[in-house]
């Protein structure tokens, strides 16, 4: 699920897009399935519910990929939950299997997030030294808009006094890379902030807008060992752990794990 291939947890009302659902389903029985739909139900501060337009056959032990012909807007403030469910034209020994509860999504006021707002982890580190890094998610902005901080949850082990920055890149096709767009004031983290895993609004220096149709890299740096909380999943290529920076000459990786 998500919009133009990723799911935001907090979606702003002005970066408010379609939503695409799909599933992988399995026929883990003997017998060919016929008319095999997927159906998503959304509740919360909206209701929405479809189903996929053409129906498939799925062989016994096969997969398929289905997909939903109708986005879903979500327009109010306020929490969504969705749930997958698929249905055929047999009757199905195990129907429980059948139904996959989704996630939650937030419309905010102000908020945008890649991860689930759950703390379940930390990443960065020191990666063999006392290195400098950067780490962070993609966004898309759908709608120009005007940047004013950059949140990150302080992960466990981080050293008191170290000192952390955030950098907002937009990426630039004619270079085929992101440009430094704007950062934050420097922060010093605390050791009330490790043993709460607190959550820091570090405010952007210039406050810029961010642009239509641009896609942007938000990361948080440090200059010296550092763990940022870590929540959720992130597909390949859009999370991001860089030792020396962006472009730097260090390590460079994209986490699974989406930095917080």
């Amino acid at each position: 699920w998500g919009s133009l291939g990723l799911h935001y947890y907090q979606i702003p009302q002005t970066q408010v897009a379609p939503i695409d659902f799909s599933s992988t389903v399995l026929n883990n029985g003997i017998n060919t399935q016929t008319n095999v739909q997927l159906t998503t139900d959304v509740t919360g501060a909206a209701a929405f519910n479809e189903t996929s337009a053409l129906g498939v056959s799925l062989a016994a032990g096969a997969t398929d990929s289905l997909d939903l012909s109708t986005q879903f807007t979500p327009s109010a403030i306020g929490t969504y939950n969705f749930t997958w469910s698929v249905s055929s034209d047999q009757v199905d020994d195990v129907p429980l299997n059948n139904v996959l509860t989704g996630e939650s999504f937030e419309v905010t006021n102000y908020i945008y997030a890649r991860d689930r707002g759950v703390y379940e982890g930390q990443g960065g580190g020191e990666d063999g030294g006392d290195y400098a890094f950067e780490a962070g998610n993609y966004f898309q902005i759908f709608a120009d808009q005007q940047a004013f901080a950059i949140d990150v949850v302080i992960g466990a082990g981080t050293p008191n006094g170290t000192i952390i920055y955030g950098k907002i890149y937009e990426f630039d096709s004619i270079v085929n890379d992101f440009v430094f767009i704007d950062e934050t004031f420097e922060y010093i983290v605390t050791s009330n902030d490790v043993l709460s895993n607190a959550n820091i609004t570090l405010p952007l220096t210039t406050a810029p807008t961010l642009n239509a149709g641009s896609k942007y890299l938000v990361v948080v740096g440090c200059y010296s060992e550092f763990y940022y909380g870590e929540s959720g999943f992130s597909e390949p290529q859009t999370s991001f752990l860089m030792y020396g920076g962006v472009g730097g000459f260090g390590g460079q990786y994209y986490p699974n794990n989406t930095p917080m």
